[in-house]
């Protein structure tokens, strides 16, 4: 009888275990995720500004060139 409760609350804490290791798991899931998100949404903004910043030369180079035919 003493085996079979030893061996219940054994299996208990590994259960217990396994449950919290999962759950620091996941939350370091959701952490990365967090900032992966954030770091495509300023990979989007930078990309933004640079083909802004890149039109703009275009139209200034399109204008000096329109200039000197």
């Amino acid at each position: 009888m003493l085996t079979a409760v030893t061996y219940a609350a054994g299996a208990e804490y590994a259960s217990l275990q396994a449950g919290a290791r999962l759950a620091s798991a996941e939350l370091q899931v959701k952490e990365d995720l967090g900032v992966a998100e954030r770091a495509e949404q300023e990979l989007l903004l930078v990309e933004r500004e640079n083909v802004v910043k890149v039109g703009k030369e275009e139209g200034q180079r399109a204008k000096l060139d329109t200039e000197f035919m």
